[in-house]
């Protein structure tokens, strides 16, 4: 089946997709354009740097949904409503695709594409007329309506390629791009500015460095704290201390406990005391650590999973 297929978009514009070193083992097809094309997998983003076409991206549709330039073009084409007008840009995206299958992957978080997934769950029997299937991570949206099929988040796998339980000869480490796209980067901005002369920083506004495994392989603990908090949103920040058997200070999935070893995991509040650790307690959740370190080892990329999901549905 894999000749019927067609990749489209980030992360598959990639050479090795979105982990940095990880390479899915399904995804010959994310490569080759002219080889595959008989299905498209459109995303829920389009801010992405190397998405050869990024009309693939539900993000661009929907911004001409709402672009307040287009309402009058719309008028005079006789649409009476939003819904309409919604049906209408589907339907030209279905058409333009009629020979091929086509999914819908909702890989990132709200906290980035809440915008777009609030379209597809409001709009969702004109979104599963137009898609083959509907892939989200977030729970809820599956619990409102069992038609929309799970898979994990993009990046729902470690980055870093130096694996392992490495010898540690420092406390603790905070790793931060700096970006303010969103109310969680905004939140680790402000965080790490408080705790500045307590933690060694690193990231591009701080102290740059080419690998993450720079920040985390030495560390005994370092301090995870995600985009968003929802149940199974789960992403490399945390991914990549269980990697490098570094205790991650985490604020993220209220679930984490359903995946991995809690003992393993830190538990930041607001009135986190960074005073409490130290090489006695690292060391007393060892077990933790390595059992940590074997969960997530054991990951799927979830490209992966989406081959598999497709294969499901009938390729």
């Amino acid at each position: 089946m894999l000749k019927l297929i067609k990749r489209s978009g980030w992360p598959f514009s990639y050479d090795i997709t979105n982990y940095h070193g990880i390479q899915p083992s399904q995804f010959e097809w994310t490569q080759d354009d002219n080889k595959f094309s008989g299905v498209t997998v459109y995303f829920d983003h389009n801010h992405l740097g190397g998405v050869k076409d990024n009309r693939t991206g539900l993000g661009f549709l929907l911004d001409y949904f709402d672009n307040s330039k287009d309402r009058l073009s719309f008028l005079k084409q006789g649409f009476k409503s939003n819904n309409e007008k919604l049906k209408f840009l589907l339907n030209g995206f279905r058409k333009s695709n009629k020979d091929r299958l086509s999914f819908l992957w909702l890989s990132e978080s709200r906290a980035i594409e809440g915008k777009v997934h609030k379209h597809v769950l409001k709009n969702r029997d004109l979104f599963f007329d137009c898609y083959d299937a509907i892939f989200v991570h977030d729970r809820e949206m599956i619990e409102k309506d069992n038609r929309f099929r799970y898979l994990p988040n993009g990046s729902n796998k470690h980055w870093v390629t130096d694996c392992g339980i490495h010898k540690k000869n420092k406390l603790i480490s905070m790793i931060n791009s700096g970006k303010r796209m969103c109310e969680g980067h905004l939140l680790r901005n402000k965080i790490t500015a408080s705790l500045k002369d307590k933690v060694d920083l690193f990231g591009l506004t701080y102290n740059p460095i080419e690998r993450k495994e720079e920040g985390l392989n030495e560390y005994m603990f370092s301090i995870a704290l995600e985009n968003a908090r929802y149940r199974t949103y789960i992403t490399e920040k945390i991914l990549d201390c269980f990697a490098t058997g570094t205790i991650p200070i985490y604020l993220g999935a209220p679930d984490i406990g359903d995946y991995f070893n809690e003992d393993g995991i830190i538990k930041w509040t607001d009135d986190f005391d960074i005073g409490q650790l130290s090489e006695d307690l690292y060391y007393s959740k060892m077990d933790a650590i390595e059992d940590n370190f074997e969960r997530c080892m054991k990951i799927v990329p979830s490209e992966d999973m989406l081959y598999e999901e497709m294969i499901k549905c009938g390729l």
